[in-house]
């Protein structure tokens, strides 16, 4: 039953709003957007700035659909960057909507609509579903380049290979020199594994020459670790990767490189010094010296020259599909030296200029948005708007701020989850959403599997498929691979192959939601609201003009119930279930769907129009 006409006002930067989502500049594309049509609003504006001035412009009607009136205007692309909102004019008072949603003022710009001309973004990422692998980790496939017994020291630690079922050493037992075996060739001759699980591509953990099992105090950007399988295990991997129409993103550091690299003593001008001489260290890690990019010689090695270390591997006879950049926030950023964004700025047009779709995006833990421009990075992982703010509201702790100030016991909630998640997305372009890296677990972050119940669980793999961006999964999560929590090798467990100790019931779910996603065109980049948060219940409509995918999801610990109309997102006349988590039971009568929840459940429905 319809309330208020403001919640039949939407827009976004979807193909339904927008004619052209990629324009280049001296395009003309159309602007659109739908309100109630018994909304009795008078009139539509469009307001962006041209030549630095506001300009207004009426937006003619278009066409009724359903429920709603469709009004559009055509403007020219004349801007890099193309920022707008819009004016409704209703009893003579004018209401502005823009990305936080309807204003009863002027509202800063800042939350206003974004085009991006000439973005060069990724179209291919839209259709992918990450698989995300700690080589060392996932699976032995030549034993003969393993290391060998103490090969050689580290801190005082001595490099040990480790059995597939031994549990991983604390840093303070081994000093992440402890190997298992893991290597390129293991995940070549998994791959069937890959496309049975239905991933299409993968985001590899560090794989060039370092000490470390982590591999990010490397050694040598230019070589892939001999007991990973060299250079030509790298190629070669890619090579069939790409002959079964998967991609593969590789990680780097640049931020910072081992203690034992050889720049040490032939390049001390790429290095940062304290007070006392000693070379700078990443957040105070002296195995991890920070890289000093006011070099000249160090930008042309690093991401300049064709054969730089970001090139080469993106180039033939590599050819790999990206980047995923390690400590993003941190590069570039040293004392009184702030490179960071006119550095992103530099690597990207270089990367973009030999590799237009190659897929950039960084680790960020926090606000990032302003990185998340169209000028910097493709994508971030999103734990800011996603990982943190999901795990929260199924009962975690925030694992970030608790490492930050031991105090992790903060509230959460649907309208805390609402807000979390649209405090980010509001404050970046449309065009940016479906790049988002978003996951559940990392080698940084622990394992939900370990922290939370198994429903619970279930549904964190449930808010991962039907979020705006990019789906990973982390290694082993898809069996229920468990760990510890004292420290993040306890998230770096050997993956489990025995389908004895795998848990198949999350596989199964894991599998299903995969070739759901990837066969739904509205789950890839169809429009996206909350029609649905309060007390410890969330709803979720992913959605175009004729289907709508509609996740509810219930983290209460007793029984629940919640009514969802659905006038504000369609007009829907079959409602299927897709999944259901838990025992939950439902109805759909009149464009409503009624809920009832028994504890941490949830379920995805389909519905469709006339």
């Amino acid at each position: 039953m319809r309330v208020r006409w403001e919640e039949g006002v939407y827009a976004d930067g979807s193909e339904l709003f927008i004619s052209n989502l990629c324009p280049t500049l001296g395009d003309e594309i159309s602007i659109s957007i739908r309100v109630y049509s018994d909304s009795g609003i008078e009139s539509v504006l469009l307001s962006t700035l041209v030549n630095g001035e506001e300009r207004v412009f009426p937006m003619n009607y278009a066409h009724s659909k359903h429920a709603f009136d469709y009004y559009t205007v055509q403007i020219k692309i004349i801007n890099n960057i193309t920022k707008y909102h819009y004016k409704l004019i209703k009893d003579g008072i004018v209401w502005c909507y823009n990305q936080r949603g309807i204003e009863s003022h002027s509202p800063l710009k800042i939350w206003d609509f974004t085009i991006i001309a000439d973005g060069a973004f990724p179209k291919w990422v839209k259709e992918a579903v990450f698989y995300q692998i700690f080589p060392d980790r996932f699976y032995n496939g030549n034993p003969s380049n393993d290391i060998v017994e103490g090969e050689y020291e580290l801190d005082g630690y001595k490099a040990t290979k480790k059995n597939w079922t031994d549990t991983p050493p604390l840093y303070w037992e081994n000093g992440n020199v402890d190997f298992f075996g893991g290597d390129l060739e293991g995940i070549e001759q998994k791959i069937g594994y890959l496309l049975e699980l239905g991933v299409n591509a993968i985001y590899l953990n560090p794989i060039f020459t370092a000490y470390s099992n982590h591999k990010y105090d490397c050694i040598d950007y230019f070589h892939v670790d001999k007991h990973f399988g060299g250079d030509e295990a790298l190629i070669r991997l890619i090579e069939v990767l790409h002959k079964n129409e998967m991609r593969i993103v590789l990680d780097i550091s640049i931020n910072h490189v081992g203690k034992k690299h050889p720049w040490c003593n032939e390049h001390p001008e790429f290095f940062f010094y304290d007070e006392t001489g000693q070379m700078e260290g990443w957040n105070g890690i002296v195995d991890l010296l920070v890289l000093n990019f006011n070099s000249e010689k160090l930008k042309e090695i690093v991401y300049i020259e064709d054969s730089s270390a970001l090139k080469k591997r993106l180039m033939p006879p590599f050819n790999a599909d990206g980047w995923r950049f390690d400590v993003g926030q941190s590069t570039g950023v040293m004392k009184e030296s702030k490179l960071d964004m006119s550095l992103w700025r530099e690597i990207r047009n270089e990367i973009k200029s030999i590799k237009p779709e190659a897929y950039l995006f960084a680790e960020h833990w926090d606000d990032c948005t302003m990185y998340l421009q169209g000028d910097m990075w493709d994508a971030s992982m999103n734990y800011y708007g996603f990982t943190r703010a999901v795990r929260k509201f199924l009962g975690d702790a925030d694992r970030f701020l608790d490492y930050k100030t031991n105090n992790s016991r903060l509230i959460s909630g649907a309208k805390i989850l609402k807000r979390e998640v649209m405090e980010q997305y509001s404050l970046i372009p449309y065009s940016i959403w479906s790049n988002l890296f978003n996951l559940i677990s990392s080698h940084d972050y622990p394992r939900i599997g370990m922290v939370l119940p198994k429903e619970a669980t279930m549904l964190s793999v449930m808010f991962l498929f039907v979020f705006p961006g990019v789906p990973c999964v982390y290694y082993g999560d898809e069996v229920g691979l468990k760990g510890y929590l004292e420290q993040d090798s306890g998230f770096r467990f050997p993956m489990e192959w025995n389908k004895e100790r795998q848990d198949l019931e999350i596989y199964d779910l894991y599998r299903f939601l995969i070739s759901y996603r990837r066969r739904m065109e509205v789950l890839k980049q169809g429009s996206f609201r909350f029609v649905y948060a309060d007390a410890d219940i969330i709803g979720i409509a992913r959605f175009d003009e004729d289907k709508c995918v509609l996740f509810i999801c219930a983290a209460t610990k007793t029984q629940a119930r919640c009514q969802i109309a659905l006038d504000s997102i369609g007009i829907y006349e079959c409602c299927v279930l897709v999944r259901e988590v838990g025992n939950c039971h439902w109805s759909f009568d009149s464009n409503t769907v009624s809920v009832l929840f028994d504890n941490v459940t949830g379920l995805l429905l389909e519905l469709s129009g006339e």
